[in-house]
């Protein structure tokens, strides 16, 4: 592409074509992009003088004689992997800048995850392996997907790389679990992983799969990528499936010693496997192959690793003897604990092992007793952990932030939520998120946690699964989501919800908020709502105490401002009024006192009433209040007496302040029945002095000069 340059990369990508038309739209002169990593820079317009632009972890602007540079960072994952370059005239930076960054950094994610696919399309096309590569984060979402799968398992390709689509769609439903299970436990750092499952191909065609997978890490060990190797496998399943629907199955005794023995011979890889051993399997012994992979493909995914290691380092005579304690998945899905021991037995003349036996012990009812002991402990210890926060804080914000990621490992979920429920002015129940999960995948999920940290997140919509709980203020268990009518209401791109279980948090009978949990690996049970309520139970008092502590402040502070206000008027009291002056005094401030005082008040209560005479004082203090300023401070101190003082720029004793008050009085008469009340009023003006050790001498002054002003006919200010 003429006018576009790459040091260090001759190829034209997406990359250059982005800084061209970039370039073009924010209008600036000359842009250029440096990967810090792979040693590579892009410039539109090329030059092939430029060097490597600086790293930089802030944004910052370097100045030469005819142009400014911008440099601005390109993150990952809070790492800086590049750098953005931007030659310009003027010294801001373009509006929009941050969000371009964000979009090279996800082309250089792109660039580096399809730089390690080890295929490519030409291999594939007439291969028999269907090849998947999945993004390493909650969500999975599919970056590659090879051609063939469109001929040999009849998924729509296209939709799959667009987005429109999902890979987990094409997946038999009762298959969903256990395949999104395998690939979690690859983002969690599982190296390899075997899957056999089905796919809905076209015309409703039912195709096995068996999936092989293996993680891709970067140099800091971390999951970048997962890859999947498919082959279809129909014809050897449905074989097996017509084998097993032939015979009756064999009912399985348990052998008196409750252990299971195997043995292998390493040398054509034969394992035998005892029928105690097939039994905990879940299995009977004709569906196994004699092979060691019998026994591995049972083995929980999260478990696989340790095992695979314990048995390499006793094979490598690292270690007298093998052993390990574990979880399978059985056929049926149940989940359950074994003991394993094994020794070689046999060695050849060089040493190299030959034979090894094994014993494996169900070890299931003893690690359910201490599982639960330690839940109930750290249940225990979170409850603890939750009052303390509470009374140490009396945030209840920060209280559920501090227990959020213990309440989610005790509850052995994925995701989560802790929220208050309120109501609107219509009497309808919304939610107010307390704490809520991390899972900012992309700019929009990150855009609203971030409101969340801010300001709150808030739900309306009681048709979903946390609705349900607040509509009925009873717990709601889900373990099949997707089936499920309430399901919905989480935002696009969410990574996929397998269970749910929301528990209202309640006291006296008051719903007061709801906790949610989801993707418990065992699902969840009315048995788990019971361990959890003693948690629930608590959350509610802390809920309730904040409530009445909310209530007490209100309460003092309504208290306050009744100590303090002139009901009739809404402006200070006497008492509030000389609590104010005084420490202005105390202070030094340069403030000036005017006392004001309405003329011929008596008479206008003694023609009109009390009632107009009440109105006549809200009238005047009305007026008033359009000449204060923030800082000045105004009240009534008597019937007809108010007072009011602000500060003095000048020693004028703000004479010119006060005649524009008292010619509004005079101008603004109170219209009452049709008939118009004429008003004046006579004013003090004094200048609080160094002298004055207290409100009360300064007072006196301007009440003398209100006197004076009474004595020389009303209706004009007098300074004293």
């Amino acid at each position: 592409m003429a006018g576009i340059g790459v040091c260090g990369d001759p190829s034209t990508s997406a990359l250059e074509q982005m800084l061209m038309l970039t370039a073009r739209a924010l209008g600036v002169e000359r842009m250029g992009l440096t990967c810090q990593r792979r040693r590579i820079s892009w410039f539109y317009p090329s030059d092939p003088t430029e060097q490597l632009l600086p790293l930089v972890r802030h944004a910052k602007k370097q100045y030469f004689n005819d142009a400014v540079l911008l440099l601005l960072p390109v993150l990952e994952d809070d790492n800086v992997v590049a750098t953005l370059g931007v030659w310009q005239h003027k010294d801001d930076f373009p509006p929009g800048l941050e969000q371009v960054a964000e979009l090279f950094a996800q082309e250089l994610k792109l660039r580096d995850l399809l730089s390690h696919v080890p295929l490519d399309q030409t291999k594939l096309k007439d291969s028999p392996v269907v090849m998947v590569m999945w993004e390493a984060n909650p969500a999975l979402p599919v970056c590659f997907i090879s051609d063939n799968a469109q001929a040999l398992l009849g998924m729509d390709v296209m939709a799959i790389r667009s987005g429109e689509a999902r890979f987990e769609d094409w997946l038999n439903d009762d298959d969903v679990k256990a395949f999104l299970r395998l690939l979690n436990a690859h983002v969690r750092g599982a190296r390899q992983s075997e899957l056999d499952y089905r796919l809905k191909g076209a015309n409703g065609k039912v195709h096995w799969v068996r999936q092989y997978s293996v993680a891709q890490y970067d140099i800091n060990g971390n999951v970048t990528a997962i890859y999947g190797y498919l082959l279809e496998q129909t014809h050897r399943k449905l074989l097996e499936l017509q084998i097993k629907a032939t015979r009756d199955r064999l009912s399985m005794v348990m052998e008196a010693s409750a252990m299971g023995v195997a043995d292998w011979d390493l040398l054509q890889d034969q394992l035998l496997l005892s029928p105690q051993l097939s039994f905990m399997l879940g299995v009977s012994p004709e569906e196994l192959e004699p092979c060691l992979h019998s026994w591995q493909q049972f083995i929980h995914p999260a478990d696989s690793a340790q095992v695979e290691e314990a048995l390499k380092r006793h094979l490598a005579a690292l270690t007298k003897g093998f052993h390990c304690e574990y979880r399978i998945i059985r056929p049926s899905g149940d989940i359950r604990w074994l003991e394993s021991h094994g020794r070689v037995v046999e060695y050849s003349k060089d040493g190299e092992p030959l034979r090894m036996l094994f014993m494996h012990q169900d070890i299931s009812a003893r690690k359910s007793e201490e599982r639960a002991r330690e839940r109930q402990q750290a249940l225990l210890n979170l409850i603890h952990q939750a009052q303390s926060q509470f009374l140490e804080e009396q945030n209840l914000s920060a209280s559920c932030d501090g227990i959020f990621e213990s309440l989610l490992a005790i509850a052995e979920s994925q995701f989560g939520f802790i929220s208050e429920v309120h109501h609107t002015e219509k009497g309808l129940p919304y939610m107010r998120v307390q704490t809520i999960s991390d899972i900012s995948w992309d700019a929009t999920s990150r855009a609203l946690y971030q409101k969340h940290i801010e300001s709150g997140l808030e739900f309306h919509n009681m048709n979903t699964l946390f609705g349900q709980a607040i509509v009925t203020g009873k717990p709601v268990i889900s373990n099949n989501v997707r089936r499920d009518p309430h399901s919905g209401g989480t935002p696009k791109g969410h990574p996929p919800l397998e269970s749910f279980l929301g528990l209202p948090i309640s006291y006296r009978g008051e719903l007061l908020g709801v906790v949610g949990l989801a993707n418990r690996s065992e699902g969840y049970s009315e048995e788990e709502v019971r361990f959890l309520n003693p948690l629930i139970d608590t959350l509610g008092m802390l809920m309730h105490a904040r409530l009445v502590e909310k209530a007490r402040c209100e309460a003092e502070a309504e208290l306050a401002l009744l100590a303090s206000t002139d009901m009739l008027t809404g402006l200070l009291n006497r008492r509030a009024f000389m609590r104010a002056m005084n420490e202005i005094i105390d202070e030094g401030q340069k403030y000036t006192l005017v006392v004001m005082d309405l003329d011929h008040f008596k008479l206008i209560n003694d023609t009109f009433g009390h009632s107009v005479g009440d109105q006549v004082l809200k009238h005047f203090a009305d007026i008033i209040k359009e000449h204060v300023e923030s800082t000045d401070v105004l009240a009534r101190i008597g019937g007809e007496e108010f007072v009011w003082l602000f500060k003095s720029k000048e020693p004028d004793n703000g004479y010119a302040r006060t005649e524009k008050v008292r010619e509004a009085v005079c101008a603004t008469p109170l219209v009452h029945n049709g008939k118009e009340v004429t008003l004046t009023v006579s004013l003090g003006v004094t200048v609080l002095g160094g002298k004055d050790k207290n409100g009360d001498e300064a007072l006196n002054r301007a009440d003398a000069a209100l006197y004076e002003a009474k004595k020389k006919g009303r209706n004009q200010t007098v300074a004293a």
